[in-house]
């Protein structure tokens, strides 16, 4: 091998070889036929998007969640309330029931019917500690001009019959209160 003849990957007289060109037809580099900013663009948009519409269908789950959850602790309390007020009214051997049940109404109620004419309604009722109300159905509805009212149907059932009733109650003073109700004679 002669000195000055270089060999791929080795030095010869003290300087480094020169890299080896393959043969072959020239080719641009793709940056050059299309910038790097162009194509990276495109993607960064679609991932700005999609993280938007992640976060924003987040919300709105999050949102939902939490009226759900509070229609339901509403209705809940706007049930137990009924149930409370139907137990102490039925009870004809609880002293003093028609005043406890009459702390049930709202303010617009206790001023429509008086305490006397409420208690006279229930006084003749074939009620006993063994009825109990069976709720049927349940509506709420919600108004911009006053507070949102639900509407309870249900039956009182008693050895005696069943009494049809419906309870309105709203939210008043921090409770449930009823606005208005109806209970039928025993079917």
């Amino acid at each position: 091998m002669e000195d000055n003849q270089k060999v791929f990957g080795q030095e010869s007289l003290g300087q480094p070889s020169a890299p080896t060109s393959v043969p072959g037809p020239k080719t641009q580099p793709l940056s050059s036929i299309l910038p790097v900013q162009q194509m990276e663009q495109p993607v960064k948009k679609k991932r700005k998007w999609l993280k938007y519409l992640i976060v924003f269908l987040l919300s709105l789950i999050v949102i939902g969640g939490i009226l759900f959850a509070l229609l339901l602790r509403s209705t809940s309390e706007s049930r137990s309330a009924a149930h409370e007020f139907t137990d102490i009214l039925v009870d004809s051997n609880l002293p003093g029931r028609f005043p406890q049940a009459y702390q049930f109404f709202s303010s617009e109620l206790m001023e429509a019917q008086a305490f006397e004419d409420f208690a006279s309604i229930f006084v003749t009722a074939d009620f006993s500690s063994e009825c109990e109300l069976q709720i049927s159905g349940l509506e709420t509805s919600r108004s911009t001009d006053g507070p949102s009212e639900d509407v309870i149907t249900g039956d009182i059932s008693c050895p005696s019959g069943d009494f049809p009733a419906e309870y309105i109650f709203i939210d008043q003073d921090g409770s449930k209160k009823l606005l208005g109700y109806d209970i039928q004679p025993a079917q």
